[in-house]
C-alpha cells in the first residue's frame, strides 16, 4: 500500500510557484499503481526518486512523454518523486 501527497522539497527547479499552483497548472501527471510510478507529460521528461535522506534511488528519462519506475524492490519508507519537463516541475511524496 502507498500514500501519495503534495510535497515542497525546496528543489530550485520547481521554485517560483507554490505546489498548489503547480498541481493546478502542470501538464505533468504522476500516478502510482501497485508498486509502479508512472509519469506522463508532453515532450521529454526526467523523473527522479529520492529517499527521505535525499539519496537518489532511481532516475528515468523519456523523450516520448511517458516514464515508469518499478518500486517493487524498494524498502518500505518515504520517497520523494520529482518529474521535470522543459516547462513544468512537480514533486510528490510517496509512502510505501
Amino acid at each position: 500500500m502507498y500514500k501519495s501527497e503534495e510535497f515542497d522539497d525546496g528543489d530550485p527547479t520547481c521554485a517560483g510557484e507554490s505546489i498548489a499552483a503547480v498541481m493546478q497548472s502542470s501538464a505533468i501527471t504522476i500516478t502510482v499503481a501497485g508498486m509502479t510510478v508512472t509519469v506522463v507529460a508532453e515532450g521529454s521528461i526526467t523523473t527522479t526518486i529520492h529517499d527521505i535522506n535525499g539519496r537518489t534511488i532511481a532516475t528515468a528519462q523519456s523523450a516520448n512523454g511517458s516514464a515508469e519506475i518499478d518500486m517493487a524492490g524498494f524498502t518500505p519508507g518515504i520517497y520523494i518523486v520529482t518529474a521535470t519537463t522543459a516547462n513544468d516541475c512537480i514533486t510528490r511524496k510517496i509512502i510505501l
